[in-house]
Protein backbone atom coordinates (compact mmCIF):
# COMPACT_ATOMS: atom_id res chain seq x y z
CA UNK A 1 0.00 0.00 0.00
CA UNK A 2 1.00 3.54 -0.11
CA UNK A 3 -0.59 7.09 -1.30
CA UNK A 4 -0.27 9.37 -4.34
CA UNK A 5 -1.78 12.48 -5.07
CA UNK A 6 -4.27 12.46 -7.67
CA UNK A 7 -6.85 15.31 -8.59
CA UNK A 8 -5.02 17.38 -6.04
CA UNK A 9 -6.04 14.65 -3.25
CA UNK A 10 -4.05 12.07 -1.20
CA UNK A 11 -5.43 8.75 -2.32
CA UNK A 12 -4.74 5.26 -1.97
CA UNK A 13 -2.00 3.97 -3.92
CA UNK A 14 -0.18 0.36 -4.86
CA UNK A 15 3.47 0.45 -4.47
CA UNK A 16 5.63 -1.83 -6.18
CA UNK A 17 8.52 -2.33 -8.65
CA UNK A 18 8.00 -2.08 -12.77
CA UNK A 19 8.79 -5.01 -14.63
CA UNK A 20 11.05 -5.72 -16.56
CA UNK A 21 13.39 -2.75 -15.43
CA UNK A 22 12.30 -3.10 -11.36
CA UNK A 23 12.31 0.57 -11.01
CA UNK A 24 9.99 1.48 -8.18
CA UNK A 25 6.28 2.78 -9.19
CA UNK A 26 3.18 4.06 -7.06
CA UNK A 27 -0.21 3.55 -9.03
CA UNK A 28 -3.07 4.64 -8.16
CA UNK A 29 -5.89 2.25 -9.31
CA UNK A 30 -8.69 4.34 -10.32
CA UNK A 31 -12.40 4.54 -8.89
CA UNK A 32 -14.88 1.86 -8.58
CA UNK A 33 -18.15 2.75 -10.66
CA UNK A 34 -21.03 2.67 -8.37
CA UNK A 35 -23.00 0.20 -11.35
CA UNK A 36 -21.87 -1.53 -14.30
CA UNK A 37 -20.79 0.60 -17.29
CA UNK A 38 -22.73 -0.48 -20.15
CA UNK A 39 -21.37 -2.18 -22.82
CA UNK A 40 -20.18 1.39 -25.00
CA UNK A 41 -18.05 2.00 -21.94
CA UNK A 42 -16.30 -1.36 -22.88
CA UNK A 43 -15.50 -0.66 -26.33
CA UNK A 44 -14.32 2.68 -26.44
CA UNK A 45 -12.52 2.47 -22.69
CA UNK A 46 -8.37 2.72 -23.38
CA UNK A 47 -7.13 0.40 -20.97
CA UNK A 48 -3.63 0.71 -20.02
CA UNK A 49 -1.92 -1.98 -17.60
CA UNK A 50 1.57 -1.54 -15.85
CA UNK A 51 3.06 -4.81 -15.28
CA UNK A 52 4.56 -5.00 -11.24
CA UNK A 53 5.69 -7.25 -8.60
CA UNK A 54 5.39 -6.28 -5.02
CA UNK A 55 8.14 -4.70 -3.10
CA UNK A 56 10.24 -6.90 -1.44
CA UNK A 57 9.59 -7.89 2.56
CA UNK A 58 11.99 -7.97 5.31
CA UNK A 59 11.10 -12.02 6.47
CA UNK A 60 11.67 -10.80 10.10
CA UNK A 61 9.24 -7.81 9.95
CA UNK A 62 5.21 -8.49 10.58
CA UNK A 63 3.20 -7.93 7.37
CA UNK A 64 2.19 -3.89 6.85
CA UNK A 65 -1.89 -3.70 7.66
CA UNK A 66 -4.54 -1.84 6.12
CA UNK A 67 -5.53 -0.27 9.16
CA UNK A 68 -8.26 -2.77 10.10
CA UNK A 69 -8.55 -1.81 13.30
CA UNK A 70 -10.27 1.20 11.94
CA UNK A 71 -12.42 -0.60 9.43
CA UNK A 72 -13.57 -2.76 12.42
CA UNK A 73 -14.30 -0.04 14.82
CA UNK A 74 -16.65 1.94 11.80
CA UNK A 75 -18.12 -1.59 11.78
CA UNK A 76 -18.60 -2.75 15.00
CA UNK A 77 -17.67 0.24 17.32
CA UNK A 78 -21.52 1.56 18.40
CA UNK A 79 -22.45 -2.00 18.82
CA UNK A 80 -19.84 -2.56 21.67
CA UNK A 81 -20.18 0.12 23.38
Amino acid sequence: PGVIEHQHQQVPALRGRRLPDYQPVSLYPGEVPTQLPNASFWQQQGFRFENFTPLEMDADKPLPHLRMDNALDFLLGDKLT
